[in-house]
């Protein structure tokens, strides 16, 4: 059964977890007029001629031991067993505040539970990749979402070592393809966080929840 004192401690835990996880390389990695994570399409021409050479498709990217890093400073976020499960950390929120005030978050639940569901990462995959030929693992002739192709890497390489997970992952394009969908989805988890976070220190600014036990 929640209580205030347990709500409050929710809060102070997360609010240290996500002062961690928001100090992510991953962050580093959005362009800074955009904000967000973007492929950069680079196109070659010769100076003299202005004649096409080459083009190129970059995107960011970071070692694995860096990912596996930033997999762990953030799968607290999502595991349902953790203290600072994000869904989780928003009902300690709203039962801390008013009736009124509680109500208004709720734009901010629905943003966690957007990319929150039942301890994975979901929404809104902006890369797709398998075999159009074949069962990926997710029925035929369906490409992997980026979502199923990072839960695949976190869960089943980075953690459990779990086959069927892993099976589903060699039908990925490559490595590259799999980092940049886990890069994806934790800097989507991670502007979820900094927005909890931001809601939080707002209202404690406003004295409309206190911590102190």
């Amino acid at each position: 059964m929640p209580t205030p004192e347990r709500d409050r401690a929710i809060l102070r835990t997360f609010l240290a977890r996500a002062e961690l996880a928001l100090d992510s390389p991953i962050i580093a990695l959005r362009d800074p007029e955009r904000d967000e994570i973007a492929m950069q399409l680079t196109y070659s021409f010769d100076r003299n001629t202005r004649q096409h050479l080459s083009t190129e498709l970059k995107q960011p990217m970071l070692d694995r031991r860096t990912i596996d890093s930033c997999i762990v400073d953030c799968r607290v976020f999502f595991h349902t067993q953790e203290t600072c499960y994000l869904p989780s950390v928003v009902k300690a929120l709203r039962r801390l505040v008013t009736q009124q005030r509680a109500q208004a978050m709720m734009p901010l639940a629905k943003q966690v539970g957007d990319i929150i569901r039942d301890g994975g990462l979901v929404g809104s995959p902006r890369i797709h990749s398998g075999r159009l030929e074949m069962d990926n693992g997710v029925g035929q002739g369906l490409l992997l979402g980026g979502d199923q192709i990072a839960m695949d890497y976190i869960n089943g390489v980075a953690f459990h070592q779990d086959d069927e997970r892993v099976a589903r992952l060699a039908n990925t394009s490559g490595p590259e393809t799999i980092a940049f969908a886990v890069i994806l989805q934790l800097d989507q988890l991670l502007y979820v966080v900094q927005s909890v976070r931001t809601q939080i220190l707002h209202d404690i600014e406003k004295s409309y929840v206190n911590l102190d036990s």
